[in-house]
């Protein structure tokens, strides 16, 4: 769990790459924070490769089953990243991705590659980016 900017965030993530969100926002009247959003992300080839926006009890059901029921309410989420870097979904596609640098880096012997970490978007938090800064990550 995480909070930043006023944002609470807590993520799960399964072996099979799938991953669970719910975030809040502190809201400005009355209780400290507001309503909770859920997204849900499928494996790799198993389903949409972006955030979908469900409800409390599709995601409970995506938990358990990495599934959607027939007929759930899933809505696409567009990104609000516009860092016009490579946006990974999640940090373990985003180390994967610099894991798959680090060892074409060693082949090729280039120095051009020069990613050293993963970190969160600052303008989505449903983004990841690679970075050449070492000791960066989310």
């Amino acid at each position: 769990m995480s909070v930043r900017d006023n944002r609470l965030r807590l993520e799960a993530e399964h072996p099979a790459d799938a991953a669970l969100m719910i975030t809040t926002k502190r809201s400005q009247v009355g209780h400290p924070w507001g309503k909770l959003t859920f997204y849900v992300l499928f494996p790799p080839q198993s389903g949409p490769a972006d955030w979908l926006h469900t409800r409390k009890h599709t995601a409970g059901h995506f938990a358990e089953h990495l599934s959607l029921p027939a007929g759930a309410y899933r809505v696409r989420v567009f990104s609000k990243c516009h860092c016009n870097k490579v946006p990974y979904a999640t940090r373990q596609r985003a180390q994967a991705a610099l894991l798959d640098v680090k060892i074409k880096r060693v082949v090729v012997r280039s120095a051009d590659m020069i990613e050293r970490g993963v970190y969160r978007c600052p303008q989505d938090d449903r983004v990841w980016h690679l970075t050449h800064r070492s000791g960066q990550h989310g």
